[in-house]
């Protein structure tokens, strides 16, 4: 994933949650990524927020639901690249939906699986999930119902 890309997106309104002494997340706006060592000095002290039970689920998430990319819809015709949505599915029929600019944090090299938590209300939030080739999560993109 791309981190500095994510950093900069975010600015000032990113929220660092620490799993353990030697792993830091940073999220923000349904996007979460773990943060390099060496950089995790520059954002301040970890807080707990709500999303740090969400990390804490897909984090020890195993990549074992793979997803691929099935389709990319255009949501507005006369819209620009902000509006195209991208659509994954796992072997199942599970299927994940992100917006454009969460795509754009991707990278080629990245692994892709699917996540969900049921929340207490009982909805159930998707999530597409980044690992690197050694099966290690780098982060986890919160699916989006546009389609």
């Amino acid at each position: 994933m791309k981190f500095e890309k994510f950093l900069k997106q975010t600015g000032t309104h990113g929220t660092v949650i620490e799993r353990n002494e030697s792993e830091k997340w940073l999220v923000c706006c349904g996007v979460g990524m773990v943060i390099p060592r060496g950089v995790d000095n520059l954002l301040g002290t970890p807080i707990n927020s709500e999303y740090a039970s969400i990390v804490d689920v897909l984090a020890n998430a195993e990549y074992d639901d793979p997803v691929k990319l099935v389709k990319a819809v255009l949501l507005d015709p006369t819209g620009n690249a902000k509006s195209i949505y991208r659509v994954f599915e796992t072997d199942l029929g599970d299927t994940v939906g992100i917006i454009n600019s969460d795509y754009g944090l991707l990278e080629k090299s990245d692994l892709l699986g699917y996540g969900e938590i049921e929340t207490e209300d009982e909805k159930t939030v998707k999530y597409v999930l980044v690992y690197d080739h050694d099966g290690s999560i780098l982060g986890f993109i919160t699916g989006s119902n546009k389609f």
